[in-house]
């Protein structure tokens, strides 16, 4: 008998202002805590209490950064569709983070580690007139 979690929800989620001071680990405390309090049937977590879900977190975003795709895998005892994924957590969203999407993925696909490898940056700002590639690249 296969023994392990039967599904898995990639969270993908908004860290806003009021979260932008949170290390990495502070942020896992608050995102366990909420698909704790969800009502989900949650695989546990193997380190920690039986009461702490099996979840899985992207890269880490700098202390004092917001960011609008942050990304997490939340590990299931039963299959859940998407949208009763979603309509259990967004109702724990506050001014620290918002979910955008949750979407099943299959418990055998690569970890959100693997899968997250890119990002795109967007810089805004006063710049003098020279400032350009050819400046940068010299």
């Amino acid at each position: 008998m296969n023994e392990g979690p039967k599904s898995r929800i990639r969270l993908k989620f908004a860290r806003l202002a009021a979260a932008k001071d949170l290390s990495h680990l502070e942020q896992i405390k608050v995102l366990r805590g909420r698909a704790a309090a969800c009502g989900l049937k949650f695989w546990p977590a193997k380190a920690g209490t039986p009461s702490s879900p099996k979840m899985a977190f992207g890269p880490a975003v700098s202390v004092g950064h917001e960011s609008l795709c942050e990304y997490a895998d939340l590990y299931l005892e039963e299959f859940v569709r998407e949208e009763a994924a979603a309509e259990r957590l967004r109702p724990l969203d506050d001014e620290r983070f918002r979910l955008i999407s949750a979407r099943r993925i299959p418990v055998f696909f690569p970890s959100i580690e693997a899968a997250v490898n890119a990002a795109e940056f967007f810089m805004e700002g006063e710049y003098p007139a020279s400032f350009g590639a050819p400046a940068v690249d010299a």
